[in-house]
């Protein structure tokens, strides 16, 4: 697990059961000497959509996780699942809660 001050932009993280993509960092460095540097994150909620900020210390341990990105076409929703085309032969599934919004270019998070 990564600290803040090795999180990228564009990496998804869970904080306080939350999966979050980063937006935006700022970095805080203190003047005076032994204070920690802050990082300030800006963080789109995968779930929800919703904005996000946290501070965090600079040797703070993030949990950093892998999802997998890919352009798929949208076709149908199942029930509570996204139904997406990846090739004219093959389908994937995705429950609506994992899926970000579906816009012309569709991305599907898979969790």
């Amino acid at each position: 697990m990564p600290k803040a001050n090795e999180i990228k932009k564009g990496m998804a993280v869970t904080h306080n059961g939350k999966l979050l993509l980063v937006k935006d960092i700022d970095v805080q460095s203190p003047s005076a000497r032994g204070a920690a540097t802050l990082y300030k994150m800006r963080f789109t909620d995968v779930r929800t959509g919703l904005k996000v900020e946290e501070r965090f210390k600079g040797d703070e341990i993030i949990d950093a996780i892998s999802l997998s990105r890919r352009s798929v076409t949208f076709s149908y929703i199942d029930g509570d699942e996204y139904i997406f085309m990846d090739t004219p032969l093959s389908r994937s599934r995705s429950k609506k809660s994992c899926c970000l919004s579906l816009k012309a270019a569709s991305l599907a998070f898979t969790c």
